[in-house]
């Protein structure tokens, strides 16, 4: 998932530069409308949230992934619909798509706009309407990690004291390194979450398990720590960072990890550069539970795997967090 060609504006003109201002989804095996990236753009659209695209300039949506299959650069098989869908499904040079979508059954059509980069907004995550924090009850405190800052956590933790559980949105890329920050706040010891492999330059091709990082208060039970329980909800868009950072705070007490499969690209990153000004990522080194268990390829995998529906998207529901919700005042499996 880490694999993709930096800065090369030929192929990028090849596939296309320029974008929709809607998020689209791969929910039940189909390409679902999701939501819009920009309020202001949002009115010149006639696609809703909940339509399902079946063509796109006439073409059907099996036929256009498997002209690109060979060029998807994915970790598993959720990541490969993210990226068919980010990358190249609604990607052109020119101003816009004619796509085929089906909505209460019927079939209809309809001009989808694109943009040129940097004309529509950076969203990070399913969750960016959501502020860094909030109360979405007197008993269930939020946490988007997509908007978090370190210097926020005290009073962040000091407002969610009283409540029996907390959301942790990592639906999207943390802006702020936190595995360890925030895991002092959650954890009453420190313990291992996490293990590297390490080359040997003397004898190439032989790698070995670092010794495992502990994250958590030092010394004894962290007296302040946050008693209730912990929900980190995840998906195709955890990569990376997020996907570390939620290796690192299932491991409090009372956490729970709720969604669906990660990108499977834990771990930082290197670059190979090529003639042409060009460079290639990909993952640097091995990420593994402290167990050996893998993390890269197969993701973090949930404690509960919980989808969208085509329907609830339609009706404007975030089930994933309504579950989560359900899961803190009940206290009981999904």
């Amino acid at each position: 998932t880490h694999a993709n060609i930096k800065n090369d504006s030929t192929l990028n003109h090849y596939f296309g530069t320029k974008g929709p201002a809607l998020d689209f989804k791969t929910i039940e095996n189909k390409i679902i409308v999701t939501g819009y990236m920009s309020d202001s753009l949002a009115v010149f659209e006639t696609l809703q949230p909940g339509d399902e695209i079946t063509a796109v300039n006439g073409k059907k949506i099996t036929d256009l992934k498997k002209a690109v299959e060979p060029y998807l650069c994915a970790s598993n098989s959720s990541v490969a619909d993210r990226n068919f869908i980010d990358r190249f499904l609604f990607k052109s040079n020119d101003d816009s798509l004619l796509v085929t979508f089906q909505r209460e059954g019927k079939s209809k059509k309809a001009v989808l706009r694109l943009y040129s980069p940097g004309k529509v907004p950076y969203q990070n995550g399913d969750n960016w309407r959501m502020p860094m924090y909030k109360l979405l009850s007197p008993d269930i405190g939020y946490i988007s990690l997509g908007k978090i800052k370190a210097d926020s956590l005290p009073a962040i933790f000091k407002s969610f004291e009283n409540t029996k559980g907390i959301v942790i949105d990592i639906r999207n890329y943390p802006t702020e390194f936190m595995p360890f920050a925030m895991a002092s706040y959650i954890k009453t010891s420190s313990t291992p979450f996490v293990k590297f492999t390490s080359g040997d330059i003397n004898n190439p091709g032989s790698f070995s398990f670092t010794p495992p990082i502990k994250n958590g208060p030092q010394g004894k039970s962290h007296v302040n720590t946050y008693k209730g329980y912990i929900v980190i909800l995840v998906n195709e868009q955890s990569q990376s960072q997020a996907e570390y950072t939620t290796m690192g705070l299932r491991t409090a007490p009372n956490a729970v990890v709720l969604g669906s499969q990660t990108a499977g690209a834990d771990g930082n990153i290197s670059y190979v550069p090529f003639p042409g000004g060009f460079s290639s990522p990909f993952s640097g080194i091995g990420v593994f539970y402290p167990d050996g268990k893998e993390t890269q390829g197969i993701g973090i995998v949930p404690d509960f795997v919980l989808m969208p529906s085509q329907k609830g998207i339609a009706e404007g529901k975030d089930e994933v967090l309504e579950k989560a919700k359900e899961y803190i005042l009940k206290k009981k499996g999904f």
